[in-house]
This record gives structure tokens, C-alpha cells and sequence, in this order.
């Protein structure tokens, strides 16, 4: 037998680890931990999904990375268009989007349809949340120029109470309220449109997601936002390839499968993933562990 783990196994304890009298049982031992890593994994994305956070999974969170440049993108583009063009009702968003952060706008905006994305959401509503949020981050800037040292009171004081994003602006908006910090609020017609423009956007720019004319009963229509297919076949397989790779770990109940390098050692059935020897995130590190010959 010329596996080195094997051997190293042997040299130590005198049989190889298929003769130990529990092999059998750490070999289901890892199944068991595969299998309810999946069944965690599977409980975490139905949570998420009724609540409405599905940019907390990795695979969706990929989507917002990887679609962002191209908003951002597609928002100046717009924003510079309106500029050169003569004034007029299609971009009446434009007024209201050139004194936000790009990315903090795109930001919102991709969150806000991927928290979602196997949902299908009514346009008028969608845009109206979309703009909102944008409305609070315009509001809260206005807030810190106002009076920087009661934004930054109230804000450590929000982080302090909840790490729920929902909760942070409804008490940052209530907070900046009572400090007479002024404002004006957007009317219902102005969050549409503007929000309604950034769904334009993300669908024109990312293709992540599509409007579609549906109906909701007799001689009644609306237009909703829907993911593409492509969007949920994506996310499906994603999820699949992810689901085995976060184990419930659990203490081997005969010695671990000896290190031979700083990544490989500690199950045995490659059910589950190896464990490192010494927990890092600098990569040359452990690339220079890999390889006994690297510099």
C-alpha cells in the first residue's frame, strides 16, 4: 500500500485504518456528518427564502457581485444621457438618482431583487421599496451633513441594538426625524419612477431578471419582475454543488487520517472535506504548505 497516509498510520499505531475495529463505523460516522451538512445547508435557504434575505446565500451573493459593475455602468450611462438630453417625464428619475452614491444605489437595488429572486414581485410595488431604500440612504446623508455627531450617536447605537437591516432604518428614520433634520420626502409618484428606472436598468444591464405582463384574474393584468430561468437554473445548481461542502463536523472515532500537507488530513472517506492543519486565510501560505519545493 503506497497511499503516504496509510502508511504513516501504519508506522504509528502497527495496522492500516481499514483494520482498526471501527473503521466501518467512521466511515458511516462521515456520511451521516456529509448528510446533515446538506439537510442544514437546505433548512438555511427555505429560512431565507421566507424571510426575504436570499442575498445571505453564497450563490445568490455571487450574483449581486458579479451583475454590480455592469449596474453601476448602466446607472452612469443613463445619468450621463439625461444630462445631454432635453428635460422630460422619462427622466424624471434622473433628478432624484444624480445626488446618490452609484454604488450604494446599484447596491440596494440588486439586494433588494435578489432577497427575492424566486419570487415574482409586482413592478409599482418592487420600484416603490427599490426607491425607498434609496430615499432612506439619500436621507441618512443629509443626516450626517446636518449633524454629524448625532448621525454618528445614532448610528453606533442602531448597531449596537440589531444586525437586522429593516430594523437600522426604520430607527435611523424615526431618530433623524426627531432631530428636525430636513428633508423632503419623496412622493409615491417619484419613488415609481425612480425605482422603476434601476429595475430597468438591472434588467437591460445583468439579465438576471425580466418584465412580464401576467394576469391576476379576469380583464386583470399587471406587470411583474421575474428572474430568468437561466437566473433560477443557475442558483439551483449552484446550491447543489454547495450543499456537501459545509459538514457537520464531529470528533473521529479512530485516529485522523495523518496531515501530508497543510490541507489534506482528517477524514478518511472523502465524503467530507479535509480539514486543514493550521487554520489561515493567506492563500501563499497555504500554496507554500502544498508544495515543499515552492520558495
Amino acid at each position: 500500500m503506497t497511499n503516504p497516509s496509510f502508511i504513516t498510520f501504519y508506522n504509528t499505531h502497527g495496522i492500516y485504518p481499514s483494520e482498526h475495529p471501527l473503521w466501518e463505523n467512521q466511515i458511516e460516522l462521515e456520511a451521516e456528518m456529509r448528510s446533515a451538512g446538506i439537510a442544514r445547508f437546505r433548512a438555511m435557504l427555505e429560512k431565507s427564502e421566507q424571510k426575504g434575505s436570499m442575498t445571505g446565500v453564497s450563490s445568490v451573493r455571487r450574483l449581486m457581485v458579479h451583475a454590480h459593475a455592469k449596474m453601476v455602468e448602466a446607472l452612469h450611462n443613463f445619468l450621463a444621457e439625461a444630462e445631454s438630453a432635453k428635460a422630460g417625464r422619462r427622466h424624471v428619475a434622473a433628478k432624484y438618482l444624480a445626488d446618490a452614491d452609484p454604488d450604494v444605489a446599484c447596491h440596494l437595488t440588486l439586494r433588494s431583487l435578489l432577497d427575492t429572486v424566486a419570487q415574482n414581485m409586482k413592478l409599482a410595488n418592487t420600484a416603490s421599496r427599490v426607491a425607498t431604500l434609496i430615499e432612506d440612504e439619500l436621507h441618512f446623508n443629509s443626516f450626517r451633513d446636518q449633524n454629524e455627531r448625532g448621525y454618528n450617536w445614532s448610528k453606533k447605537t442602531i448597531l449596537e441594538q440589531s444586525q437586522n437591516r429593516n430594523y437600522q432604518r426604520r430607527v435611523m428614520n424615526k431618530l433623524a426625524r426627531n432631530r428636525k433634520i430636513e428633508w423632503e420626502d419623496w412622493t409615491d409618484e417619484i419613488k415609481v419612477r425612480v425605482g422603476t428606472k434601476m429595475i430597468e436598468l438591472v434588467v437591460e444591464a445583468t439579465g438576471l431578471f425580466e418584465l412580464r405582463r401576467m394576469s391576476d384574474g379576469r380583464n386583470v393584468t399587471n406587470i411583474y419582475v421575474t428572474a430568468t430561468q437561466e437566473t433560477l437554473d443557475w442558483i439551483k445548481t449552484e446550491n447543489s454543488r454547495l450543499e456537501p461542502m459545509s459538514p457537520i463536523y464531529l470528533p473521529c472515532i479512530i485516529p485522523p487520517k495523518p496531515w501530508t500537507s497543510p490541507v489534506n488530513g482528517g477524514y478518511w472517506s472523502g465524503r467530507v472535506r479535509n480539514i486543514r492543519l493550521v487554520k489561515s486565510h493567506n492563500k501563499a501560505f497555504r500554496r507554500c504548505g502544498e508544495n515543499p519545493h515552492s520558495g
